[in-house]
C-alpha cells in the first residue's frame, strides 16, 4: 500500500475593523483548511494592553494608535497571526488608520473629496485599504481654492515579504475611506453601507492610476445612521428612526435577501400597499417620517436603512381615527408615558402593537388589563384618536366618504372588461364596500383598498373577516367571489361577467340588482320556444319557477314578486326546451 500523504495544513490569520469615536468593532475574516476553531486578541499602545477571546470583539480603546494582534488556530495547523495598526480619536490630525507600510510599488489616486455634498476639510485624511482590509495608503487632505485635493499614493505588495501584506496585489481591488476628523468617524465612499471597490490599480513608480488621474473628479462620502430593523417570517408591524438617504420602497428593501418581501403595506390617511410582483400597480412608493408599516417575508431578515436620525420626540401630524405611527425613542417606554400628550388631553382612545401577535392599550382601563405594556423602537403602532376633541394643530379632521379603518385589504385582478368600467364591491345584503376601475386594455383592475369593521365603534363600517364578497358591473354579479380576511395583503382575482349586454341571443337580465322588492326580468328569444325562468338558491335547491311557457321570437320582461324571499345571493335560470342557457346572480337585500 502507497501512503498517501494528508493534504498541506493551510491556515491565514485576518481581519477587519470599524472604529466609530472610541469603539472599534472588529471582525474576523481567518480562513484556512480546517477552519480555525479558536481565536485571541491582543491590543496595545505601549502602555496599555487589552486580550480577548471572542471571535468579534468590540472594544472600547483611548485616542491614538494601537497595535492590534488576531491569533488563530485549528488545532492542526500552527497558530498564524495578523497585526494590523488602529488609530483611534483621531487626535493631533494623525490618519484615524495609522501609516501605511512604503513598498517599491505604488501608484496614485487623484480626485477632489465632498462629504454630504460639502468640501472636505483640511483636517481630514483619505486612505485606501485592499480587499483584505489592509491599509495600503493614506494622505492628508489638500484644500485650496474652495476644492479639497486627494493626491493618495497606494502602495502595492512587497513580493519579498510574503508573510507580510503591505498592499495591493495584482488585481486586487480597493475601496477608500475618509477620516471626518469634525466628526471624528471615519466614511466609506459612497456610504459605510454599501462601499464600492476600484479595480484597475497599477505599479506605475506613483504616477497617477489611469481612470484615476482628474482631481475634478468629486467623490462624495455621505454620512448616515444605520438602522437595523429584524423581521420574523410572516407579517411584522415596523418603523425605522432615521429618514432614509433614499425613500423609495425598493431601494429601502433592497437590504433584504433578494426575493424575501411578499408585501408591504402602509396607512396615511387611507391604506396603502407594495408588491413586488406588481410594482407599477403599488400605491406605496416612499418610507415616509414618522409613519409605520406592515412588512410580509418569507423568511427571518434584517432590514437595514441608512439615513439621518429623526428627533425621538417628533410625531406625525395625526388624523382622527386610525394612525399607523413610528417609535423612535430608544428606549423602550409604556404608552402611558410616550403618549401622555395625548392621554392628559383626553383624545387618546386605543394603541395596538403587533409582535407574533397583537398587543392593545386602553387609557381608560386598569392597567393591568392591558397587554402592551411597553412600546419598542423598530415597532410600528396603530393609534386612535377620538372626533370629539382634537389635540391642538397635530389632529385634524378627515374628509372621507368611505369608512378608513385599520382592518384592510386590497384587490387587484383583472376583468373581461374595458378601461374605465368600475366594478362594485359588495356583500350579499347589497352594502357597498368599495369600487374597482380598470385601468389597462387587458382589463387590469387598479388595486383598491377594503375596509373592513371597526371593532371599537357600534357602526358596521365594513366587512367582517370571513364575509364573502361579490363583484357587481352594471347590475350583474361577477361568478368569482372572495372571502374579507382584513390581513393587509393584496388579492387578485379574475373577474368574469358574462351577461352585461342584451346583444347576445336569448339574453337574460335582472334589475335591479341588488334588489329588495320587486324584480324586473327581461329575456329575448330568437324563434318560438318554450321556456322557463327559475330561482335557485347557491347549493342547488329551487326556491320558485317564476314564469314558464311558449312564446314567439322578441323581447319580454316579467315582475317578480318576492317578499317572502329571505335576504341573500340566488341563482337565475333561463330554460329553454327544459335545457338551461343563461343564468345570473341575484342578490336580495
Amino acid at each position: 500500500m502507497i501512503p498517501i500523504d494528508p493534504p498541506p495544513c493551510q491556515l491565514t490569520s485576518n481581519f477587519t475593523y470599524t472604529v466609530t469615536g472610541n469603539s472599534v468593532a472588529f471582525t474576523n475574516t481567518s480562513s484556512g483548511s480546517p477552519a480555525f476553531t479558536s481565536s485571541s486578541w491582543t491590543f496595545t499602545n505601549g502602555s496599555t494592553t487589552f486580550t480577548s477571546t471572542q471571535t468579534n470583539p468590540v472594544q472600547t480603546l483611548s485616542p491614538g494608535t494601537w497595535t492590534c494582534c488576531l491569533t488563530v488556530s485549528n488545532g492542526s495547523c500552527s497558530s498564524q497571526q495578523k497585526c494590523q495598526s488602529v488609530g483611534v480619536g483621531g487626535n493631533n490630525n494623525l490618519p484615524l488608520w495609522g501609516n501605511p507600510t512604503p513598498t517599491n510599488q505604488s501608484a496614485t489616486f487623484r480626485g477632489n473629496a465632498k462629504i454630504n455634498g460639502v468640501i472636505a476639510d483640511a483636517q481630514d485624511w483619505i486612505a485606501a485599504f485592499d480587499e483584505s482590509g489592509n491599509l495600503a495608503g493614506s494622505a492628508q487632505i489638500v484644500v485650496n481654492q474652495g476644492l479639497a485635493y486627494i493626491n493618495l499614493t497606494i502602495y502595492g505588495d512587497d513580493s519579498s515579504t510574503p508573510n507580510i501584506d503591505e498592499g495591493i496585489n495584482a488585481g486586487e481591488k480597493f475601496r477608500l475611506a475618509l477620516f471626518d476628523a469634525s466628526a471624528n468617524t471615519v466614511l466609506q465612499y459612497p456610504t459605510s453601507a454599501s462601499p464600492q471597490l476600484f479595480s484597475g490599480w497599477v505599479s506605475n513608480n506613483g504616477a497617477p492610476i489611469p481612470g484615476y488621474d482628474n482631481f475634478n473628479t468629486v467623490y462624495n462620502f455621505i454620512s448616515g445612521t444605520f438602522d437595523y430593523i429584524p423581521l420574523v417570517a410572516g407579517w411584522n408591524l415596523i418603523s425605522t428612526d432615521v429618514v432614509p438617504i433614499d425613500s423609495s420602497i425598493s431601494a429601502v428593501l433592497s437590504s433584504l435577501q433578494p426575493g424575501n418581501v411578499q408585501y408591504v403595506s402602509g396607512f396615511d390617511n387611507g391604506a396603502l400597499t407594495y408588491d413586488p410582483q406588481f410594482p407599477f400597480l403599488s400605491t406605496l412608493n416612499h418610507f415616509k417620517r414618522g409613519f409605520g408599516y406592515w412588512v410580509k417575508v418569507n423568511a427571518a431578515d434584517t432590514l437595514v436603512v441608512e439615513g439621518s436620525p429623526i428627533n425621538s420626540g417628533y410625531f406625525k401630524p395625526m388624523n382622527v381615527n386610525w394612525n399607523l405611527i413610528a417609535y423612535l425613542p430608544q428606549q423602550s417606554l409604556a404608552p402611558s408615558s410616550y403618549l401622555a400628550n395625548y392621554i392628559n388631553n383626553n383624545t387618546l382612545e386605543f394603541v395596538s402593537g403587533y409582535e407574533g401577535g397583537f398587543q392593545t392599550y386602553d387609557p381608560d382601563l386598569l392597567p393591568f388589563l392591558n397587554t402592551l405594556q411597553t412600546m419598542h423602537n423598530s415597532k410600528g403602532y396603530w393609534v386612535r384618536f377620538n372626533a370629539s376633541n382634537p389635540f391642538g394643530e397635530h389632529i385634524g379632521e378627515r374628509e372621507e366618504q368611505t369608512k378608513v379603518t385599520n382592518v384592510f385589504q386590497f384587490i387587484g385582478g383583472n376583468a373581461n372588461l374595458k378601461v374605465g368600467d368600475e366594478i362594485i364591491i359588495q356583500n350579499d345584503k347589497g352594502e357597498q364596500y368599495g369600487l374597482l376601475k380598470i385601468i389597462l386594455s387587458d382589463g387590469t383592475i387598479g388595486i383598491a383598498p377594503v375596509y373592513g369593521d371597526d371593532p371599537l365603534t357600534p357602526l358596521k363600517e365594513g366587512p367582517l373577516p370571513g364575509e364573502i364578497l361579490y363583484f357587481l358591473h352594471n347590475g350583474e354579479v361577477a361568478e368569482q367571489s372572495i372571502i374579507f380576511k382584513g390581513d393587509y395583503a393584496p388579492v387578485y382575482p379574475m373577474l368574469k361577467f358574462d351577461s352585461s349586454t342584451f346583444n347576445n341571443v336569448n339574453s337574460l337580465r335582472a334589475t335591479p340588482n341588488p334588489f329588495d322588492g320587486n324584480l324586473e326580468i327581461s329575456y329575448h328569444l330568437t324563434a318560438k320556444t318554450r321556456y322557463s325562468i327559475e330561482v335557485f338558491d347557491m347549493v342547488g335547491r329551487k326556491i320558485i319557477t317564476v314564469e314558464k311557457g311558449e312564446k314567439a321570437a322578441g323581447w319580454y320582461s316579467t315582475i317578480w314578486s318576492n317578499d317572502r324571499l329571505l335576504a341573500g345571493t340566488y341563482l337565475l335560470v333561463f330554460n329553454e326546451l327544459g335545457v338551461a342557457k343563461h343564468y345570473q346572480k341575484i342578490i336580495k337585500q
